[in-house]
């Protein structure tokens, strides 16, 4: 639970923080944290790491709240270590992924060179896989929370996959990586936590 607290506050501030600046500081601010291909070979950590905590969709309440749920769903049966680096994979896997194809189309003309500034900020390569996840390993608590959470989601998340769009590939690899490396996570922390309550007997 205090991953998902931690997560769910600290986008909630950092991203009102940002939402509330003049339209033109607030763009610069997007800009600059955006996972672009001429972001990520200028500036690769700091947009990797801004990118999740801020969003141009102007309902923060709303991501905050699918965050706080997502994350305390999943967190409840993978702990927030295993919780915190599966979804910084997930996150980092599914930009790196979508931005390579959108670099492929780049080359082969099938987008214009100015897709390489494209925006692409916001919490959803974090709090979708972490919904996904909930779905597939929480309590029977966790799965109808993150079920609810992930059913208002999905209409928004894999728009223009058939075209190979930037965020719906990285909405399918985000899911895709949680949910084939998370539960080998949970069932490993199931050993793990059996083997400490077998030597504390």
């Amino acid at each position: 639970m205090r991953a998902a607290l931690a997560y769910a506050s600290a986008f909630g501030v950092v991203a009102t923080c940002v939402a509330s600046r003049p339209a033109q500081q607030r763009d610069v601010w997007l800009a600059y944290l955006s996972t672009n291909l001429a972001n990520l070979a200028d500036h690769p950590v700091r947009a990797l790491v801004g990118s999740a905590f801020v969003t141009d969709d102007p309902n923060l309440l709303g991501w905050t709240a699918l965050a706080l749920v997502g994350l305390a769903a999943a967190g409840e049966v993978l702990g927030d270590l295993r919780l915190g680096g599966l979804l910084a994979g997930a996150h980092v896997l599914g930009t790196l992924v979508s931005e390579s194809v959108l670099a492929s189309q780049v080359r082969l003309g099938l987008a214009p060179e100015a897709a390489r500034r494209i925006l692409d900020v916001g919490p959803s390569y974090v709090v979708a896989p972490a919904l996904a996840l909930g779905v597939v390993c929480g309590s029977t608590r966790g799965r109808v929370a993150a079920g609810l959470g992930f059913a208002v989601l999905a209409p928004h998340l894999f728009g223009g996959l058939t075209h190979l769009e930037v965020a719906a590939v990285g909405h399918v690899v985000a899911i895709g990586t949680a949910l084939v490396l998370g539960p080998a996570l949970v069932r490993d922390r199931r050993v793990r936590h059996g083997l400490l309550r077998a030597d504390l007997r």
